[in-house]
């Protein structure tokens, strides 16, 4: 016997604050395939303290009399509609409850086409499946994730040889010249996330790369978020000689460690720092009782070096099918790969991250890269599209 998802009804209004949502926020329970941390009321409501928008909408799905999904959305000029995080959010759209899914965004999509005139674009990001919205463009991106073992050394033990052998000599490495991985209390977080966006900013100088949303209101973020039901924050620094060389944000939801970002000093380069970071923070996970490590968005080798697989996410771009919905979409992508552009996301921080971002299918949030290494095969980097968009389905 089948049964039919009851018709979603949607509704769209401005909201100044979250906090008469919490109730409804906290009480939706998404399926596993869809669950995690940037969409729970924790995240966001820390987002809109540290980011302050200017005008957010409330996205509001009602079915038998309850809410069913919920969504913020952050306008900006030329109606260019966003949901909320960026640019330090690498999944961004709607928090669904079990089961309500595919209906909320086609009812979504329905209030978008009936309503060309207030919206031009809107953009999502690190969906499972794509959504029934007007005049829609994806792009596939990988994000590798690790099942994790019930050791520490059964998941080593579950990597190819040689891969085994070079991360086990790297750990040896580090213990020999006494540098470790240690999780900060929440006492000393503060001090610990301070010098991790400094070492941050210090690598990408050394590699001659600016990260835009590197800066104090991640930092407010991330000391605002307040850890809760199944959401905790976890910081990690690399010591040497009483030194702090490098640091990683972390965090577990639910069955799910998911790594943030990190940053180390250069000059310890020779250490391996960022593969030693990720590598404790695996035992630790294993440690704790947790099933996966998502790794984050991009396709970097070494991801699949600790075991990452091909899981894919999908990048969203949507166009108003009014006349002006791809005018305005093709106008910010021409800005977005202007000098103009360039120059004003390097001087101010606080400017939108280029829309090109979803063209070449890197996150401003994870690594926060301004240009990701491409494979140098195909069928090792990068599926076809149609393949990766035919994965998406099983993938979170």
């Amino acid at each position: 016997m089948t049964t039919t998802t009851p018709a979603v009804e949607l509704f769209v209004e401005p909201i100044e604050e979250l906090a008469f949502v919490e109730e409804s926020w906290r009480s939706l329970s998404p399926s596993p395939g869809s669950d995690n941390p940037y969409s729970t009321y924790d995240w966001l409501s820390a987002w809109v303290s540290a980011y302050r928008p200017r005008r957010l909408l409330l996205v509001r799905g009602v079915a038998e009399g309850g809410t069913v999904a919920l969504g913020l959305i952050e306008q900006a000029v030329g109606g260019r509609w966003r949901f909320a995080g960026r640019p330090v959010t690498p999944m961004r759209g709607l928090r669904t409850q079990a089961g309500y899914e595919e209906a909320t965004w086609s009812a979504f999509g329905g209030w978008l086409r009936a309503n060309p005139r207030k919206w031009s674009t809107l953009d999502a990001e690190g969906l499972a499946t794509p959504p029934s919205l007007p005049r829609l463009r994806l792009t596939a991106v990988t994000n590798p994730r690790v099942l994790l073992g019930p050791s520490f050394d059964a998941y080593l033990d579950s990597l190819a040889r040689s891969t085994r052998k070079n991360l086990r000599k790297k750990l040896r490495r580090v213990e020999r010249v006494g540098v470790a991985v240690v999780e900060v209390p929440e006492s000393d977080r503060a001090r610990t996330l301070a010098k991790w966006l400094d070492l941050h900013r210090l690598r990408a100088v050394a590699k001659g790369e600016a990260h835009t949303g590197m800066e104090a209101r991640l930092l407010d973020l991330l000391r605002t978020v307040r850890p809760g039901g199944r959401l905790a924050l976890r910081v990690f620094e690399l010591r040497a000689d009483e030194r702090t060389v490098g640091a990683s944000v972390r965090l577990d939801y639910g069955d799910t460690a998911w790594a943030y970002n990190q940053g180390f000093d250069p000059q310890f380069a020779e250490l391996s720092p960022g593969i030693i970071l990720e590598l404790e923070s695996i035992r630790h996970a294993i440690a704790q009782g947790l099933r996966l490590f998502d790794l984050g968005p991009t396709d970097y080798r070494y991801k699949h070096d600790l075991g990452g697989d091909f899981s894919v996410v999908l990048g969203v771009k949507a166009a108003s099918p009014a006349s002006h919905g791809p005018i305005v979409r093709w106008l910010a992508s021409v800005y977005a790969g202007s000098e103009v552009g360039n120059r004003r996301r390097r001087r101010t921080p606080a400017a939108e991250a280029a829309s090109s971002t979803l063209a070449t299918g890197s996150s401003d949030a994870h690594m926060l890269p301004t240009r990701g290494p491409r494979g140098h095969s195909k069928s090792r980097f990068g599926a076809p599209r149609k393949a990766a968009l035919r994965s998406a389905s099983s993938q979170r």
